[in-house]
């Protein structure tokens, strides 16, 4: 079941397109995201045998939760379509009240990095600060350290790779 496509030629990456012929979306405020609503024929009428699941996952009109947010490519041409803007349910606030976009802002640190680390958990919910917990992609840090025969840890701990990982943070 597919509610949107891009079916245009496009170099830009998460691109979600435009919504199917049928299928009705409408785009809520969730914090300070829009949450991707969803009612169409595709769509299941809700959860087998689990009257309380499907109440959750349905707003008030019908609307199946997705639980992803989407924004428009260009407001003034809607037409362009949706861009993927993370998941609602991974954003969080800090004790200071900002939002945080935990996949937005991981997606930028894996990027940042340059694949000097395989995978990142973003934390900080109710706390001052934002957290950051990364897998070292160790392929990646020997390169950068010029093969030197290092074990896991030390490798982590090289001052090439500290200094590079800081960098890119």
């Amino acid at each position: 079941p597919t509610i949107m496509s891009v079916y245009w030629t496009t170099d830009r990456m998460g691109l979600l397109g435009l919504p199917l012929p049928g299928v009705q979306i409408k785009l809520t405020p969730v914090g300070t995201k829009l949450e991707v609503r969803v009612k169409a024929p595709v769509v299941t009428p809700g959860y087998f045998h689990d009257a309380a699941r499907t109440a959750v996952a349905f707003d008030e009109e019908g609307y199946y939760r997705l639980g992803d947010a989407a924004k428009f490519l260009d407001e003034a041409h809607p037409e362009r379509g949706l861009v993927f803007d993370g998941r609602v349910s991974e954003d969080f606030k800090l004790e200071t009240g900002t939002w945080v976009s935990a996949s937005t802002l991981r997606v930028a640190v894996l990027s940042a990095l340059g694949g000097l680390l395989k995978d990142a958990l973003i934390a900080g919910l109710d706390r001052p600060y934002v957290a950051l917990l990364g897998w070292l992609n160790e392929d990646a840090a020997r390169v950068l350290v010029k093969g030197d025969p290092l074990s896991g840890e030390a490798l982590a701990r090289d001052p090439r790779v500290v200094v590079s990982v800081k960098a890119g943070l």
